[in-house]
């Protein structure tokens, strides 16, 4: 089933949201696992961006972007170069990446600490909550 990128942009606000409220309860691993998701969708609708109508899409991207590998996904739309920019200027941000680019969906079957959970999150909206 197709999905629009409007859509992935949609899940990506909820899956944090989600996770901003599971922070509340102190279930950091259901924080790491849905702000893992939240981060995927939201590299999916940044490659979303890139087909246009009427053209016909290269192959191998698309038979790449059905992946859970936040770092691939990264490259495949096509923000290595602003990231690593970003680094530059933000090293907490290198740090943080170094706990959230090994996500996956497998994720959901192990325990996560509240640490792995912040970083997850990029300690964005659940450390606005303490």
């Amino acid at each position: 089933m197709p999905v629009h990128r409007s859509q992935f942009q949609k899940l990506a606000t909820a899956r944090l949201r989600e996770a901003v409220a599971l922070s509340a309860a102190g279930e950091w691993s259901g924080v790491y696992y849905l702000s893992g998701y939240a981060v995927e969708c939201g590299l999916k609708a940044a490659i979303a961006k890139q087909f246009r109508a009427s053209t016909f899409p290269d192959k191998a991207l698309v038979q790449n972007i059905h992946i859970h590998d936040l770092q691939r996904l990264v490259g495949l739309a096509g923000l290595q170069t602003r990231l690593d920019s970003d680094f530059a200027s933000d090293p907490d941000l290198e740090l943080n990446w170094q706990v959230v680019k090994d996500w996956n969906e497998a994720s959901r079957y192990q325990i996560w600490s509240q640490s792995d959970a912040r970083t997850c999150c990029l300690r964005s909206e659940i450390d606005n909550m303490d």
